[in-house]
């Protein structure tokens, strides 16, 4: 009964394991962030250090990052925004208990200081010399400026008296623009120049650049600055709450936010996020609003990310008309509230939606100002056409909008309840409302909860993996994906539409597919319609929970398209895509998106690769092994790496005449790109890709305890790298067993003397899985999210108070033990497994007063800095077996997930792997080769001596085969050992020998023999070029070798041509280039070609290789 609890416990590992990644990339983001490298639990928030701050102000530091761009610099739309901010009207002390800090930049033309100086001289009645005290210079548009709002800047007036105004006071020139080929220069902004904040030197970092004290030149698209004006908002004006404004050009998920003109940069969601992760690890609290004044940025994908590092956002679906948030209204809403208690960053983000709803609502603040427009123009303009389009354009703060508005809603009639409105508002004629409803009723934002929206993301991960799951029916999923399209298409180019519309969609075609196909006798087509049930089924449990995150929304006029929606927006590829979409979907999407199921749909869907054909896609893995370090290694392609779950690995030994399972490892090819999105770590997108291989190195010794059977343990010996921020220093060994009955995990660390000590025991509770309620798993779930710690945790309930943390006298261990009857690669989560695996534990070890050990470990915390600590507790000694290479066999492959059995609720999978014995292969690999004889006389044939290995241990035609190089003539020739079978892993081995003249004694006097010799032996290849001119392929070029009867190309991962060596013949001597495809982006191959000739005997006599050649993959 034992046996089969463990094998059930097993698969269900197996199951949670299965589902992590897709759960966790979902909803990680709630957390706040964690990278624990200790085995314990435990809240980032818990542990963080808080930064010493000056004296925090009572009320908010509002932080506007304006970047000018066009719109400032074409229609003054910044300056505007800037001057509604200063005729707010504010309580006395405002100033001094709130900070107002803007960040300017992005643009060729400022426009602020004549502007509002014409505002206070005609409004205010400031003389030219007052208005000079006030706003003594320009905006500098070659510089990146910080300003700080004062509402009573205090200034002389003309009489001497002293009096205030509000204005924008200078605060400090941060870094200069490179404006010396801003146009066609790319790198411009890439050069460095001394810091210009000279009170602040070294300090101005973004989260990789520490303690230089130089910057870069001014981008207001780059991270680096938006990281930088952070920290002055926290460090120079720290408040109680904080706010992030983002101003300018919005391109939605796809492009970003904060273009700057000079270098046509802006900021992408990756590195707004790993901006503000920075901020947090270095231990402040969470924005409490982020908002966007920018086009296309309230985005489900965006919410979701940023949950980790705000509370609350603010943005909007569509395109914002050119004058964005309406600042004057909820600036007073701020100023009359601030002080309360119970005014909450929620209710301030809902006053910014309600004032841009009062601007561009019907008969609201910008309608009416139109409306007088166009009745002076039709008095001006008596019986001529009136450009009503115009008019909203000029009586806006700009004549410039952030992007073309889209018509939305019914161009041909104005909408009814419009109509009814005119009666109790001004007499609008049908003309101006037909003009106001094209400009005016798309206009939307929304304030939204971001935590709430982020714990909807497990409700839509289930939605991606059905969806997935649907594309089995190409025409249904492609059907639902076109409406979508078609409907709820918020800006074309940049794929993206209305969450609601993609749900209606949904709604829509799934019914309809359901119908079409239960007549079906497509396999696939039974998974579909079990899909779009379980689509259906759930839809409206999923638009609850998103609709629970929304705090206030503005949907424009009823007229508008997406008046009744979720006003967010969500990324829906089109196969037609332009190569930046295409490129955003295939590398950086995967590392957005909510879902790890939409976001490969969304691949495979743009890429026009259809569900039937996964599990046609051939997996071709490389299976290597490096002479001198002794490891092994499997490696696919990228595009393989896309199609399978993992790469595995299993490290038998064999101990008694029996087969013992040691550990296993794997890669799931998604690593890299989970983590990045999980901590933000994105420096570099390029440096982000599937994983594409797994290392295992043997074992020279195994564990036990009691006997000298082996236990299965696995060792965790991670070394911290610099470079690699996901890298911590763990040494643990890791043994699942039972103590004093109960089943868990052991972690045993190692301590500075290379023994192993017991550190804690995680008590398993797997029958409460079973009796689990939905609103326990989902608390369960979420209290996960919170402390999860690395990307290979269980979905399990176990709590930090359950571990066991000290053994006493008496306590008895058992240790599992995996005997194996077969070493052989194994499927996870099939009978195989069941089949070929016997759990059982280990005898009893009982603790005694001989167990207490003492010594010292190293400890080591979050930044992992290193601690001796000295323990002294009771631990199980441990057998350290030495054991011979030739009794361990390492098993490497692949799993891939080609389908779902309903009848059996089984996965259908495809693998393969391939069981090498250490033994055998290292000594393939180091064995000495010896040749019959080191010399031979010229005969004019070719030589062909026989070849062994040192011990006899291979047989050539059954494990290696010979052919020769440079063997007709007089000089080196070698014998090149070519390995057969499972031997082929290690690679080519040569040795050499020597071809000399023929002499003979005449007379007693050596003489030379001339013999004529006819060499066949073609000349050494000149390659040409090789080039990386196909996506994730190279083309190599030689020159024609005459007399050849065909060519050799040789490519690897190695100089030494032993890692992923492939070679290729082409027979057609006319033919003198190769493209070689599927290969590993941003990999090194080392290329060289050689020419063969055919001899009298059919054999073929080849050249020397060509000169080797390296080409990057970079496309």
């Amino acid at each position: 009964m034992q046996d089969t609890h463990i094998i059930l416990r097993r698969e269900i590992m197996y199951n949670f394991k299965k589902r992590l990644v897709s759960l966790t990339s979902a909803a990680m983001l709630v957390m706040t962030g964690f990278n624990v490298p200790s085995m314990q639990v435990t809240s980032y928030a818990e542990e963080a250090q808080k930064p010493i701050v000056s004296q925090k102000a009572k009320g908010w530091t509002f932080g506007i990052y304006l970047c000018g761009q066009d719109l400032e610099g074409m229609g003054s739309c910044a300056t505007a925004d800037v001057i509604e901010i200063l005729k707010a009207d504010v309580p006395e002390g405002f100033s001094k208990d709130n900070n107002i800090i803007i960040e300017t930049g992005g643009c060729s033309e400022w426009h602020f200081k004549e502007e509002y100086s014409k505002y206070l001289i005609e409004e205010k009645g400031l003389s030219e010399a007052e208005v000079e005290q006030v706003i003594p210079e320009e905006i500098d548009s070659e510089k990146l400026s910080q300003y700080k709002v004062n509402f009573e800047h205090e200034y002389t007036a003309d009489d001497d008296s002293k009096k205030t105004i509000p204005t924008l006071e200078f605060v400090k020139n941060v870094a200069d623009y490179d404006l010396s080929d801003f146009e066609g220069d790319e790198d411009a902004d890439n050069d460095e120049l001394d810091n210009l904040d000279s009170d602040k030197e070294g300090d101005s970092t973004s989260g990789d650049e520490k303690g230089d004290d130089t910057v870069k030149y001014a981008n207001m698209g780059d991270d680096y600055f938006l990281n930088a004006f952070l920290e002055d908002l926290d460090k120079e004006f720290p408040a109680e709450h904080m706010a992030l404004d983002l101003w300018n050009h919005g391109g939605g998920i796809t492009g970003g936010v904060c273009y700057d003109e000079y270098t046509e940069d802006p900021i992408t969601l990756l590195e707004l996020k790993k901006v503000l992760k920075n901020r947090v690890d270095n231990g402040y609290d969470k924005l409490d609003i982020i908002g966007y004044d920018a086009c296309l940025m309230s985005s489900y994908e965006s919410w979701v990310g940023l949950s980790a590092y705000a509370k609350i956002g603010v943005g909007s679906l569509t395109s914002e008309p050119g004058d964005g948030w309406y600042y004057t209204p909820f600036i007073e809403d701020l100023g009359a509230n601030y002080t309360k208690e119970d005014y909450t960053p929620a209710k301030f983000a809902a006053s910014i939606v309600d004032a841009y709803g009062e601007y561009y609502k019907f008969d609201g603040v910008l309608m009416q100002q139109a409306w007088d427009e166009y009745l002076e123009e039709q008095e001006e303009n008596e019986g001529e056409d009136i450009d009503i389009k115009a008019i909203f354009n000029n009586v806006r703060k700009s004549a410039v909008v952030k992007k073309e508005t889209a018509v939305s809603g019914n161009k041909e009639d104005v909408n009814e309840d419009v109509k009814e409105e005119t009666e109790t508002s001004r007499p609008y004629d049908e003309e101006f409302l037909e003009g106001a409803e094209i400009a005016l009723s798309p206009a939307m934002l929304t304030s939204v909860d971001l935590e709430k929206v982020a714990l909807s993301a497990i409700k839509f991960d289930s939605f991606g993996e059905d969806l997935f799951k649907a594309y089995a029916d190409n025409e249904g999923v492609t059907s639902i994906f076109e409406k979508a399209t078609e409907d709820g298409v918020i800006e074309f180019g940049a794929e993206i539409v209305d969450v609601t519309k993609l749900f209606e969609a949904v709604e829509t075609v799934a019914a309809e597919r359901i119908e079409n196909l239960k007549d079906s006798s497509n396999p696939y087509h039974e998974i579909a319609s079990t899909s779009y049930q379980n689509l259906l089924d759930n839809m409206d449990e999923l638009k609850e929970a998103i609709s629970e995150g929304l705090i206030n929304s503005y949907n424009g006029w009823e007229s508008n398209t997406f008046y009744n929606t979720l006003a967010m927006s969500i990324f829906v590829p089109d196969q037609m895509a332009d190569n930046d979409i295409a490129i955003f979907n295939a590398n950086e999407y995967p590392l957005v998106s909510v879902s790890s199921a939409y976001a490969r749909l969304a691949y495979l869907y743009a890429s026009n690769i259809k569900m039937e054909d996964i599990k046609d896609i051939q997996c071709n893995p490389q299976y290597g092994y490096d002479v001198a370090s002794g490891v092994f290694n499997v490696n696919v392609t990228e595009e393989e790496a896309m199609a399978i779950d993992s790469l595995e690995s299993f490290t038998y030994v064999n101990y008694s005449g029996k087969n013992y399972l040691l550990n296993t490892h794997s890669v799931c090819p998604g690593d890299d790109m989970f983590l990045a999105m999980l901590y933000g770590d994105v420096d570099n997108l390029d440096d982000i890709h599937y994983e594409t291989s797994l290392e295992i190195k043997p074992i020279d010794k195994y564990y036990s305890i009691v006997d000298k059977t082996p236990i299965n343990a696995e060792i965790i010996d991670e070394t911290y790298d610099e470079k690699d921020p996901d890298s911590s220093e763990s040494h643990y060994l890791y043994i699942l067993g039972m103590l004093n009955g109960k089943e868990g995990e052991f972690y045993f660390q190692k301590d500075d003397n290379g023994k192993y000590v017991f550190d804690r025991f995680y008590d398993y509770s797997f029958d409460e899985l079973e009796e689990e309620s939905q609103e326990e798993k989902t608390k369960r779930i979420k209290s996960v999210i919170r402390n999860i710690k690395d990307e290979d945790v269980d979905l399990i309930p176990i709590e930090e108070d359950d571990a066991v943390t000290e053994l006493n006298v008496g306590d008895v261990i058992n240790l599992e033990i995996r005997e194996a009857k077969e070493a052989k690669f194994m499927t996870w989560g099939t009978d195989e497994v069941k089949e070929n695996i016997t759990y059982t534990m280990s005898k009893d070890y009982t603790i005694s007063e001989a167990d207490l050990k003492e010594g010292v470990y190293t400890d080591y915390d979050e930044e992992n800095n290193a601690s001796k600590v000295n323990y002294k507790k009771y631990s199980p000694t441990f057998g350290e077996n030495a054991i011979s290479a030739d009794d361990v066999n390492i098993a490497l492959g692949y799993i891939q997930t080609i389908g779902y059995d309903e009848e059996t609720d089984n996965y259908i999978y495809k693998s393969e792997g391939k069981t090498y014995n250490v033994g055998r292969i290292k000594a393939f690999a180091n064995d000495k080769l010896k040749v019959e004889k080191e010399e031979f006389e010229l005969t004019g044939e070719a030589i062909t001596p026989k070849v062994t290995f040192e011990g006899n241990k291979f047989v050539e035609g059954k494990d290696f085969e010979v052919t020769y190089e440079n063997n007709i003539g007089i000089g080196k020739a070698k014998a090149i050992v070519k390995p057969l079978g499972d031997l082929e892993i290690v690679g080519e081995r040569t040795v050499e020998f020597n071809i000399v003249k023929v002499k003979v004694t005449v007379d007693g006097k050596e003489k030379t023999v001339y013999v004529t010799v006819y060499v066949k032996q073609p000349k050494q290849v000149k390659v040409k070029s090789v080039k990386n001119n196909k996506k994730k392929a190279f083309t190599v070029k030689w020159k024609k070798v005459k007399g050849a009867k065909g060519y050799q190309v040789k490519y690897a991962l190695n100089k030494k041509f032993t890692k992923g060596k492939k070679v290729k013949t082409i027979k057609n001597a006319k033919k003198l280039s190769l493209t070689v495809k599927k290969l590993k982006k941003n990999k090194n191959y080392f290329v060289k070609v050689r020419a063969y000739t055919i001899d009298k005997n059919g054999k073929k006599v080849y050249g020397n290789w060509s000169k080797v050649k390296k080409i990057k993959i970079k496309k």
